[in-house]
C-alpha cells in the first residue's frame, strides 16, 4: 500500500477529480492510481497510471506518471501504428519533446504513450495538481497531431513546422 498514492487519491477527490487506487498485484507489481484523463465523453477512457515508487535508503521518491495514447477513432484502442510511419512518428515525438514544460511523449514500435517521472522529498497538493492540469493541458494540445501522423494524414515535416503554433508562438 503506497500511502502518497492514497494521500492523492484523497487530494484529487477533494478537487472532484476522479482516481481509482490500485493495489499491487500479479498484473501490477507496484501500486497504483488510474486518473481518468479522456479528453472527449465518446472516447474510451485514456487512463493516467501513477506510480510511486521507492528509493531504498533514501527519503526520496519517484512519482512516474503513464498513459497510453490510442489512435483515433476507427481504429480500436489496441490498434498499432502502421510500420512504415513509425520512424516519423519518432522524428515528430522527438521535435515535440525539445520544446514541451516536461518531457514524456515517447512511441515504441507500435505504440504512443506520455511518461514523465517526478522525483520528490516532498510534495505540497498544488504541485500535484498543477503538474496533472499541465500533462492534461499537453495532451489535449499534442494529440491530435500525434495522432493524425501516426495514420498518415499529416506530413510529419509540415506538421513539425507547425509545433510552435500549438503553444501560440
Amino acid at each position: 500500500m503506497s500511502e502518497h498514492l492514497l494521500r492523492i487519491e484523497r487530494l484529487l477527490a477533494e478537487n472532484d477529480i476522479s482516481a481509482g487506487y490500485l493495489s499491487a498485484n500479479a498484473e501490477f507489481s507496484m501500486a497504483q492510481l488510474q486518473i481518468d484523463f479522456s479528453l472527449e465523453e465518446e472516447q474510451d477512457p485514456l487512463l493516467l497510471q501513477v506510480c510511486h515508487i521507492p528509493v531504498p535508503d533514501s527519503k526520496v521518491f519517484i512519482l512516474q506518471f503513464f498513459i497510453h495514447l490510442p489512435l483515433p477513432p476507427p481504429f480500436k484502442p489496441d490498434a498499432q501504428i502502421p510500420e512504415f510511419l513509425v520512424a516519423g512518428v519518432q522524428n515528430y515525438i522527438a521535435q515535440l519533446n525539445q520544446i514541451l514544460p516536461i518531457v514524456g511523449f515517447n512511441s515504441s514500435q507500435k505504440d504512443i504513450y506520455f511518461r514523465s517521472s517526478l522525483i520528490l522529498e516532498q510534495y505540497s497538493e498544488e504541485q500535484i495538481i498543477y503538474y496533472l492540469e499541465l500533462i492534461h493541458h499537453l495532451l489535449r494540445t499534442c494529440l491530435p497531431s500525434l495522432q493524425a501522423i501516426a495514420i498518415g494524414l499529416d506530413d510529419v515535416e509540415e506538421a513539425i513546422e507547425k509545433i510552435p503554433a500549438l503553444f501560440g508562438t
